[in-house]
């Protein structure tokens, strides 16, 4: 199955939402889309990896607005040159 995007994924949970949660709003959806920087080993709390929402300039604003990404998930700014990171994703049916 083809991967997809962390963009992709928090459009995903914002409109179907995951289980019997229903919609998500940015933050529940981005909290089921971002993903560890780093393998979680016991006693570990590793920061998670900043999404990539560039391809989706309302989610981008959304995760740059502090109002609306009020829990501080990490992102990838706007103009930055960072290769994208492309499909990560496995979604499943």
């Amino acid at each position: 199955m083809p991967g997809t995007t962390d963009a992709r994924c928090v459009r995903m949970m914002m409109r179907h939402g995951a289980g019997d949660a229903g919609p998500l709003d940015f933050t529940g959806a981005a909290s089921r889309c971002v993903q560890f920087a780093r393998p979680v080993t016991d006693g570990d709390n590793p920061p998670y990896a900043p999404l990539d929402l560039r391809d989706d300039p309302a989610l981008q604003a959304m995760a740059e607005n502090p109002a609306v990404n009020d829990a501080g998930y990490p992102f990838i700014p706007r103009n930055s040159m960072t290769p994208r990171v492309g499909a990560r994703w496995q979604i499943v049916h």
